[in-house]
């Protein structure tokens, strides 16, 4: 079965004086909300990641880590304090269906990427790819989790030309200028810790 994150962004804001979480997320109305349907929400959220990406998911918190030993930024931690109220109702609405629950701020991510860490991968593979990979150090371009091909067999493998996180980076740094933060070329370490991405998953 696959496994979706939904992902949430929130900046802090001084408002009256106190410091607040607020949501960053660009919202849309639900065409087929009509206010009595429970199964349908009155917004969507526009995501800053659409997409299973599991290389992502384990850099993240280890979620569908299958390599068993990819650096990623923490375990799952729970919902952050002071999290927005339209990520509350966002969780609610998912009840037990979510799980691994977590967050990073902009400074986190930021500091995973210049790791540098390798993305590595585990799967099933033809025994042509395999050989491929074993003799030439080609990675393969296609995997599986389980497949009823007894042919197939188990390899492990790193590819460093990516990195799991360096979209994510761009992503939230462009929604970070979204909202009032321009950064030019240089982003400012000491503003990184005010924007921070706030997920879970289902399967």
């Amino acid at each position: 079965m696959g496994c979706d994150i939904h992902m949430f962004c929130e900046y802090k804001k001084t408002v009256n004086n106190k410091e607040i979480w607020v949501n960053a997320d660009n919202w849309r109305i639900n065409p087929y909300y009509d206010g009595d349907d429970k199964d349908e929400s009155k917004h969507n959220v526009s995501s800053l990641l659409s997409g299973r990406n599991y290389s992502l998911f384990s850099a993240l918190c280890g979620v569908r880590d299958y390599s068993d030993s990819t650096p990623k930024i923490s375990e799952p931690r729970g919902m952050p304090e002071g999290v927005s109220p339209e990520i509350i109702q966002e969780n609610k609405e998912w009840g037990g269906d979510g799980h691994s629950h977590s967050y990073a701020t902009l400074a986190e991510v930021f500091a995973f990427n210049k790791l540098k860490n390798p993305v590595k991968f585990s799967g099933l593979i033809s025994v042509e790819q395999a050989n491929k990979l074993d003799d030439n150090g080609v990675t393969p371009d296609s995997w599986c989790q389980g497949s009823s091909d007894k042919t197939m067999v188990h390899r492990v493998w790193e590819d460093d030309s990516l990195t799991p996180l360096s979209v994510l980076f761009e992503k939230m740094t462009e929604r970070f200028n979204d909202v009032g933060w321009f950064f030019g070329r240089d982003i400012p370490t000491d503003k990184m810790d005010d924007f921070r991405i706030v997920f879970w998953f289902d399967n």
